[in-house]
């Protein structure tokens, strides 16, 4: 049927009829009803970026063909309506790593199919080190076990992290064993193995790339003393594996290089192995949460956010990069978290979180008394309190809501005390007591001065004062309450005094002592100095003493001396020699020290020796007339 009087929308949609031609009637509508969805099977959606293959992290993105409710999964499972969902289009869905996404939308009662899209993550390497220039190879074998790469402590290498170690060898003759390659410690055992190798499938006859690598997704961080490299402990000198080497490119100087076990370690600084150490397994970072975790805090108190630390195996320290996210209101009574969250640079995000409990304040303030306690004053002299201070860990400084009851008596012989109160808001009571004594006591402590009073020391030695000791009649021992003043400076020739002075409990002060401290000169004073060796002469029996005779005008004359140096020399082997002075008049011998001259050199082309006789404790006053030598008995 057709309208003849209605047209749909003017000219723009009418009826058409085909004869031989299409026959146009611009004012006339066939009598018809369109509809959509008749066969509706629920709305599409679609991913972007598609799935595929990528290198990096993606974010994705799902959109349905009419305003939808999208449902997905990142595990490969079939999602259903209690999965992860959101109003299309959902965006930020991180990929970052091998991923199977499945999702569908759903419009009221209308459910759409379920599709796929498949991600494949490939990050590339994190190189640590890359060596890659080809010099000659270093064989391996019974003698010469481990071929390895030293980490030294200050290397590039230190703290980095590694999963995958990559070197050249090349197979000789028909060794038999296995190939270990990995970390080592310097006594060649295994440190952490990377992986291992038959050495028959080593090629022969030429240098090829073998890469050996830790299970995902675990990950070596280098130590300082490292050893990275190969083990071969079988075959022999014509039966071996090599290694390739690099002789003209130091990876870092002296801080990385080539070593090799033949019995001892041997260092070559100036080269490396051909040597590839890579990270490919790229995980999550990780957080530490510093201090306690959960945390309580009273009612009140002030929350200071003690903060995390992040660690990554690619991107190394992270701390600074954490995001914090708190919602602790001390102010309330509940539970409360602090979220850490940080992602590194591929992506791999990492959250941990930190449970705050707000409790109610049950810890009372602390008090701290000022001054000494106990305290003992005379009978009838005034007491002065010292007072007391408290802190409370919620309302702080509570000391202007002490409380002081003092019951002591001046007037009276005894035993009292002085308590101090407080409370915190929430009620909290603390209590401390000053104990006081009033005494009936006049009588002050005794010092008494240790060691020599006075005392002398040498002009620039080391002071070192004795001391002193303080007994009380009441107290008893008050030494430790000795108080002293000690101006000695032993760079400045001169006396000095070194006062001591105490008092016991109740203030008698005791009678001051003082010590007498003398700094001299002890610099030798030479009063005769003839260092000229020309000619000796001989002393023993039949000629007992030679000796440098003292004029009544020798400027020796009233020089007081305690050495004598003489140069002597022995011939034959005489017993026992002596050192004098003696006076011409009666022969009468001052002082004498015998020695032994078994020891002096008896050869006559020997060099004489000196020896020197030093008598501190008895100076003797050189007199005209009297002879200075040696007498040989």
């Amino acid at each position: 049927g057709t309208d003849q009087s209605n047209t749909f929308d003017g000219t723009n949609s009418y009826l058409m009829y085909y004869t031989t031609v299409w026959q146009s009637l611009t004012g006339v509508d066939l009598t018809m009803t369109l509809k959509s969805h008749t066969y509706f099977t629920g709305p599409l959606v679609s991913e972007s970026p598609p799935g595929s293959a990528y290198t990096s992290a993606q974010s994705v993105t799902l959109a349905a063909s009419i305003p939808s409710t999208i449902y997905y999964t990142k595990d490969g499972s079939v999602p259903t309506t209690s999965s992860t969902n959101g109003p299309s289009p959902v965006s930020g869905i991180l990929i970052n790593t091998d991923t199977t996404l499945k999702f569908f939308a759903k419009n009221g009662s209308n459910t759409g199919p379920v599709f796929t899209a498949t991600y494949t993550i490939t990050p590339p390497p994190v190189i640590q080190m890359n060596d890659n220039v080809q010099s000659l190879g270093y064989s391996t074998f019974s003698g010469r076990p481990i071929q390895t790469e030293y980490v030294d402590t200050t290397s590039l290498l230190v703290g980095k992290y590694i999963d995958t170690i990559s070197v050249k060898l090349e197979r000789t003759g028909s060794p038999a064993g296995t190939i270990q390659a990995g970390v080592f410690n310097s006594d060649q055992s295994v440190k952490r193995l990377f992986g291992s190798m038959d050495v028959l499938a080593v090629s022969a006859g030429s240098y090829t790339q073998y890469t050996f690598s830790l299970s995902s997704p675990q990950t070596y961080q280098i130590q300082p003393g490292d050893r990275i490299g190969i083990k071969f402990a079988d075959g022999d000198a014509s039966n071996y594996i090599s290694i390739m080497t690099d002789q003209t490119n130091a990876f870092d100087g002296i801080n990385s290089y080539l070593t090799y076990f033949t019995n001892i370690w041997q260092p070559l600084t100036t080269q490396d192995y051909f040597m590839t150490l890579s990270l490919t397994h790229f995980t999550a970072p990780v957080i530490t949460i510093n201090g306690a975790n959960p945390l309580v805090l009273a009612k009140g108190m002030t929350y200071l956010e003690p903060g995390a630390k992040a660690i990554d195996a690619a991107d190394g320290n992270l701390t600074g990069s954490i995001i914090t996210a708190s919602n602790v209101n001390t102010g309330t009574i509940g539970t409360y978290t602090v979220n850490y969250t940080v992602t590194n640079s591929h992506s791999f995000s990492s959250k941990a979180t930190r449970t705050v409990s707000v409790t109610a304040d049950t810890t009372p303030p602390v008090i701290t008394i000022r001054g000494t306690n106990p305290v003992a004053i005379k009978l009838n002299s005034a007491y002065v309190d010292a007072g007391a201070t408290a802190i409370d860990n919620v309302d702080g400084n509570v000391t202007s809501s002490i409380t002081t009851q003092n019951n002591v008596n001046r007037g009276q012989v005894g035993s009292y005390t002085v308590t101090y109160t407080v409370s915190d808001k929430a009620g909290n009571t603390a209590q401390a007591v000053r104990n006081v004594s009033v005494r009936d006591d006049n009588t002050p402590p005794v010092i008494t001065a240790r060691g020599s009073n006075p005392l002398t020391v040498g002009h620039g030695a080391v002071y070192i004062d004795p001391g002193a000791t303080a007994i009380d009649n009441v107290d008893g021992n008050v030494t430790s309450s000795i108080t002293t003043q000690n101006n000695v400076n032993t760079g400045i020739i001169g006396t000095y005094t070194v006062t001591y002075n105490v008092s016991d409990k109740v203030g008698n002060a005791a009678t001051q002592v003082t010590r007498t401290v003398n700094v001299v000169d002890v610099t030798p004073i030479t009063a005769m100095n003839d260092t000229t060796n020309t000619y000796g002469y001989s002393a023993f029996s039949g000629r007992p003493i030679e000796a440098e005779y003292v004029t009544d005008k020798s400027i020796l004359v009233g020089k007081s001396i305690d050495t004598i140096v003489l140069t002597m020399q022995a011939e034959g082997a005489p017993l026992v020699s002596s050192m004098m002075i003696s006076q011409s008049s009666n022969s009468l011998v001052l002082w004498m020290q015998q020695m032994s001259l078994l020891v002096v050199t008896h050869s006559t082309h020997s060099p004489c020796q000196h020896f020197q006789y030093i008598r501190y404790s008895q100076v003797t006053e050189l007199e005209s007339s009297t002879p200075v030598g040696i007498h040989q008995t």
